[in-house]
């Protein structure tokens, strides 16, 4: 199997990714209207409530649950959900609703640049997890496509973040040799990089005779590092 496709590839994978928060949270988005409709007004004799206790604060603890998991704990955004679906009100449930239909279009709009970083990060230590198992299981040439598909995007990725947008079409090399130029990586990583350069060739063009399981190696133990190091 030929990987010279190895970005269209990564790409398709981070937006498996988007989709399948998408799909999350559209599944809960179904389980607004229901509780909505147990909504009962103040009357004479009645303080406005909803009837249907339980199914309002299941419905918010999975809100709760789901905001954590697509933006973390700790992001503005889902603390501003979480505050708004705990609140036992039909206005807080539409403002909760709202908020949650605004995160999809912001995920496909390609507006949480944080969140997208988070996906990414996943698909990257998907990979690498990938590449580790595979290795462990004589799978070489796997654990090859894997790490050289991810650290081509890494590095083109690293030109991209420094303004070098005109990078991102070039050879790998030439990327790494222009991020040197820029003073955007250190002498010593651009010759841990190059020295990879003939791994990358040989398991994105599937000439599996030429990679090594000593290199391969080598790669699975540099690649965290580089990644966290220069924020990719």
């Amino acid at each position: 199997m030929s990987f010279k496709n190895e970005s269209a590839f990564f790409i398709g994978k981070k937006m498996q990714q988007e989709d399948l928060l998408v799909q999350k949270i559209e599944k809960v988005l179904l389980k607004f209207e229901p509780v909505a409709k147990t909504w009962v007004k103040e009357g004479p004799r009645t303080f406005a409530h909803f009837q249907d206790g339980v199914a309002l604060a299941a419905l918010s603890v999975e809100v709760c649950v789901l905001v954590d998991y697509v933006y973390g704990p700790n992001h503005d955004i889902a603390k501003r959900i979480k505050g708004v679906a705990t609140l036992r009100s039909l206005t807080h449930l539409r403002a909760a609703e709202g908020m949650l239909r605004g995160t999809i279009e912001a995920i496909r709009g390609g507006l949480l640049a944080d969140l997208r970083t988070q996906i990414l990060v996943d698909v990257q230590s998907d990979f690498i997890e990938a590449a580790r198992n595979a290795i462990a299981e004589n799978a070489k040439d796997v654990a090859a496509a894997l790490l050289c598909i991810v650290l081509e995007d890494s590095v083109k990725r690293l030109a991209i973040k420094h303004g070098l947008q005109s990078l991102a079409n070039q050879e790998f090399s030439i990327v790494t040799t222009e991020l040197f130029k820029e003073n955007k990586i250190t002498k010593a990583t651009k010759g841990q990089l190059l020295a990879y350069k003939d791994l990358r060739n040989a398991a994105l063009h599937a000439q599996w005779h030429e990679v090594s399981v000593e290199t391969v190696n080598a790669l699975l133990y540099f690649l965290p590092g580089f990644i966290e190091q220069h924020g990719v």
